[in-house]
């Protein structure tokens, strides 16, 4: 997921949360790392394993170790630099947040607020930092050179929303033609997905958003591509016309079902021959990387029978006990 493994990034220069004391990792006596049994330390990661119920803490060096050898970063130093920045850049964004408030009268400086005034900030911040930002967008960020620069994508970003008055309920976008037919072909497969498989309690929302979408067809010259039976049309439902469904799309559905008939045919025999031959419990104890080594050699089996002979040579075992073997 990370594009620069080896680089050592600056360190993103903050006004109001880098040199203030008050906001430095506390240390905690009582809590202990996970990784290497320091007590009295700083929280640096935790997370909770599926079955345990408390969550194991690690300090900062241990978090740091941890994020190297995940994401596979040439030295300790690099994934220290870039995993700071994935924090500061946060930060950075708090503050500039803030900044804006204040300019508008409705906030005071962050060096002036209290304890629960700039716990609010923090929580306002993080809420509209996650709605704008995806994982990776917050990679990208992070791995820009020039702080400037990500200080003005951030600027861009807060100039676009009100940040008092919350969300908008709605918005306006304009389309060219062809960006218009993009996106009825892309409410269309969506709508598809979810709701061709479905004869009752169909996903009304989605049915509605595409009837919506698609009813603005005439009016930019793709008035067959709509049915509408208020105009007199003989159709019993408002939406993609016939001409629409045998424009092509078809082939998107077609080439997709194909395609994940094999992976899942695949994936599933490979998934029941691993079962087989290893117990739950020690499925269980592998970690991600040994599970999937373990599983390869399943999957190349029934890609390569599949590739080579389609279903021609796959049958169903007369006895429980019979096994189909390559």
């Amino acid at each position: 997921m990370f594009f620069n493994k080896e680089k050592i990034f600056s360190q993103i220069k903050l006004k109001y949360f880098g040199s203030d004391e008050k906001n430095k990792k506390p240390n905690y006596p009582d809590f202990v790392c996970a990784g290497c049994g320091a007590t009295g330390i700083s929280v640096g990661q935790a997370g909770r394993r599926q079955g345990e119920d408390k969550p194991r803490i690690f300090c900062e060096d241990c978090a740091i170790d941890t994020f190297q050898k995940d994401h596979d970063f040439s030295s300790r130093e690099a994934a220290a630099s870039l995993r700071r920045r994935e924090f500061d850049i946060f930060y950075l964004f708090v503050e500039m947040l803030a900044d804006g408030l204040k300019v508008k009268g409705a906030l005071p400086s962050v060096d002036k607020m209290g304890k629960d005034d700039l716990n609010k900030l923090m929580d306002s911040g993080r809420e509209i930092f996650n709605s704008q930002f995806s994982r990776h967008a917050r990679i990208v960020l992070a791995e820009r050179d020039k702080q400037k620069d990500i200080e003005a994508f951030f600027r861009k970003v807060l100039k676009q929303i009100d940040v008092q008055a919350g969300p908008r309920e709605s918005i306006s976008v304009s389309f060219s033609r062809e960006e218009y037919i993009s996106l009825m072909t892309l409410v269309y497969l969506g709508n598809w997905m979810v709701n061709a498989i479905r004869t009752k309690d169909l996903v009304e929302s989605l049915e509605g958003l595409q009837r919506k979408v698609f009813s603005h067809a005439r009016e930019i010259g793709l008035g067959d591509f709509f049915d509408d039976p208020e105009l007199g049309e003989k159709v019993i439902y408002s939406g993609p016309s016939r001409e629409f469904e045998d424009s092509g799309i078809h082939d998107f559905i077609e080439n997709y079902d194909e395609y994940t008939f094999w992976e899942e045919l695949t994936d599933r025999m490979a998934k029941r021959d691993l079962n087989k031959t290893y117990s739950e419990e020690s499925l269980e104890a592998m970690d991600f990387e040994e599970f999937f080594t373990r599983r390869e050699p399943f999957e190349k089996k029934y890609n390569d029978e599949f590739c080579d002979h389609g279903l021609d040579r796959l049958e169903i075992a007369e006895k429980k006990d019979d096994v189909i073997k390559f």
